[in-house]
């Protein structure tokens, strides 16, 4: 459970029970998941109106200090895994056409030539990777520079690490392909290519099973959505209250 979201990890739970249930089909995980998601968005506005984020202040010093280096491991190890993906060859997932530049088209590369641009790729998502992680942390410390004028090193301490977000990832285009495969091939830097929503056929069906599943199934629900309601309460909340200046 450490290694993924608790969500997913819920969401795996749902899918394991589908699956070991002989009356059921596999393909009403889906319709079961939406009534989920449904559920849990009702019971946050009910939070909402209710006011239940007040009782955040419940929790202790510890218990926030915990969770935020959960959340922090959680990406971190995130990091780790994908920049050493970077280095190997294309998953299935990439394979099928969800990454662009798989680099495995046998009339654009031969083997080794196919392993060089892997390393290519590798290094040159090591060097973003770097780069992005080293300017964020100066530019989080903008407020202890002894140079620029006082709104600049606020305006970098605030906003300056989703700008250099910004600036690595116009930068990760820098290398372009002009067709020449001695050059630069298009497949470095893999990208993950999104299709946009009205491109997108196959989920539209899922609302239409969502009200095939059996009456008991549907009321099931409600106990993952009661706990990502949950989880999502009191993520967001530690969160703000963690981002919040400490006081006294």
């Amino acid at each position: 459970m450490l290694a993924q979201q608790p969500i997913v990890t819920i969401m795996s739970f749902q899918y394991t029970f589908i699956k070991e249930r002989d009356d059921l089909d596999r393909s009403m995980f889906l319709p079961w998941v939406a009534w989920t998601g449904i559920f849990a968005a009702l019971f946050l506005i009910l939070m909402s109106i209710f006011g239940v984020c007040r009782f955040i202040y419940r929790y202790t010093r510890l218990s926030e200090e915990t969770f935020g280096m959960l959340i922090a491991v959680l990406f971190l190890q995130q990091a780790v895994v994908g920049m050493i993906s970077e280095f190997r060859r294309a998953s299935r997932y990439a394979r099928a056409g969800g990454i662009r530049g798989s680099m495995r088209d046998p009339d654009m590369f031969r083997r080794e030539d196919e392993d060089l641009a892997i390393l290519c790729n590798g290094l040159w998502a090591l060097i973003l990777f770097v780069g992005m992680v080293s300017t964020s942390l100066m530019v989080d410390k903008a407020r202890e520079w002894r140079f620029g004028t006082l709104m600049l090193r606020a305006l970098l301490a605030d906003y300056g690490v989703p700008f250099m977000v910004v600036i690595w990832t116009a930068l990760s285009y820098a290398l372009q392909s002009n067709g020449n495969h001695r050059n630069v091939p298009s497949e470095i830097p893999r990208r993950v290519t999104t299709p946009l929503l009205w491109q997108v056929t196959d989920t539209w069906h899922v609302t239409k099973r969502m009200a095939e599943l059996p009456g008991p199934l549907i009321a099931a629900a409600l106990i993952p959505a009661v706990i990502i309601a949950t989880l999502f309460w009191f993520d967001h909340g530690v969160s703000i209250k963690l981002g919040m200046p400490k006081v006294g």
